[in-house]
């Protein structure tokens, strides 16, 4: 199996707009997670879907030495732009290249989910976090908790039903899940908590590039086409329209933070 050859190409269809409008989204998840990390120098940091580098960027400036793995060679390009010290690999999550034990922290935001196969990549995890490491996953809360999700889901109605199962972005936000999951990799859960990460656009346009940017809606317009797509998500952002072309769609995403049982 592989994720890179799977997903890789559904996201760098737009780099700099998913660096802009969206990867920035996450940074209350982000700064949480830092504030309950100790991320001085000597702390080794491996971002797993490190997108455009935005997170690898926060945990540098704050001392860490930092690694990241990416499916998207143009996302990876913004990233090493930005974090010209970081190691960073384009390669798949299911077959890290790193030596065991290497790593005081392992994050996986809003990417584990698009794994092919998601125990392989926590095998895979153990293997390279060090005794006293701790994972961190994100991963978008409910459809109820999630109105961007809506936006996602109406532009997945352009496509064929997925088999049950497939990667996803909700294919990790089942009631229990990760907890199940990261139990059965020998890893136990420390802590858990939400971030609000709500998707803010200033027009009609920013919104546009911004969800165009993220893998879902690349896939949709290969299959689909962009006008109609384009279409769909014009209409069903009407009533996410705040004032004028202000357009704001509340979001939570819950964090897990575990070590090696």
């Amino acid at each position: 199996m592989s994720t890179k050859n799977n997903q890789g190409k559904w996201w760098g269809t737009a780099p700099h707009d998913w660096a802009l409008y969206l990867e920035t989204t996450f940074i209350p998840l982000y700064k949480k997670i830092i504030s309950r990390s100790d991320l001085s120098p000597g702390v080794n940091v491996l971002d797993i879907g490190c997108g455009s580098g935005l997170f690898i960027n926060m945990a540098g400036a704050k001392g860490a030495t930092t690694s990241g793995i990416d499916l998207s060679p143009e996302l990876l390009a913004i990233a090493r732009q930005r974090n010209p010290l970081a190691a960073l690999f384009n390669h798949d999550m299911e077959q890290l290249p790193f030596e065991e034990k290497s790593f005081d922290l392992v994050t996986g935001f809003n990417s584990l989910q698009y794994a092919d196969d998601i125990a392989s990549v926590l095998t895979e995890i153990k293997r390279v976090m060090k005794d006293a490491g701790r994972l961190v996953i994100g991963i978008w809360g409910s459809a109820a908790e999630c109105e961007a999700l809506k936006v996602l889901a109406s532009i997945a109605s352009l496509l064929p039903e997925p088999p049950g199962g497939s990667p996803g972005p909700l294919a990790l936000s089942a009631e229990k899940k990760v907890e199940n999951l990261i139990a059965g990799a020998g890893m136990k859960i420390v802590e858990k908590g939400v971030a609000e990460c709500h998707w803010n656009f200033s027009s009609l346009d920013e919104a546009l590039r911004g969800i165009l940017s993220a893998g879902p809606s690349a896939e949709a317009i290969r299959y689909a086409g962009l006008e109609p797509v384009k279409k769909k998500l014009v209409s069903t952002l009407e009533s996410f329209k705040i004032y004028e072309e202000i357009y704001v769609l509340e979001n939570v995403f819950h964090y897990f933070i575990a070590g090696k049982a």
